[in-house]
């Protein structure tokens, strides 16, 4: 999973099946992104998070919300919460996930002045809470 520089405007995909030796290109994922870094992490018991920015729905700038999505297979992907919600002009960027017994450990710059940090409780019966 990779930003797009593209017109697209889409998380790209790729995959290795050769420890890394050559890589196939995939369809972008439905997940938008606007050349924004993007982090993906493999749960230990199911799954998968991807942590991203989005786009408000009637627009905004491109790092205005940062976003929790999960999926079961790395291809399909359903936004499960916002770690941050600014308004236009806002930053919250390039994020980073780590899985630490039963919680998520998200950080992230925070308006390109500070590192912001949030922990969620994962539920592997439900979904993140």
């Amino acid at each position: 999973m990779m930003r797009d520089q593209g017109s697209q405007h889409r998380v790209q995909q790729a995959v290795s099946h050769d420890a890394s030796a050559t890589w196939d290109d995939l369809d972008p994922a439905q997940v938008p992104n606007h050349d924004n870094s993007v982090v993906v992490r493999r749960l230990s018991k199911c799954g998968f998070i991807m942590v991203h920015n989005d786009v408000p729905v009637g627009g905004g700038s491109p790092r205005q919300w940062l976003r929790l999505s999960s999926s079961t297979d790395a291809q399909h992907w359903i936004p499960r919460l916002d770690v941050q919600r600014g308004v236009s002009g806002e930053e919250f960027s390039y994020p980073a996930v780590q899985e630490i017994g039963g919680q998520l450990h998200v950080s992230f710059t925070r308006k390109r002045q500070a590192i912001g940090h949030q922990v969620y409780d994962i539920s592997y019966e439900e979904d993140i809470k």
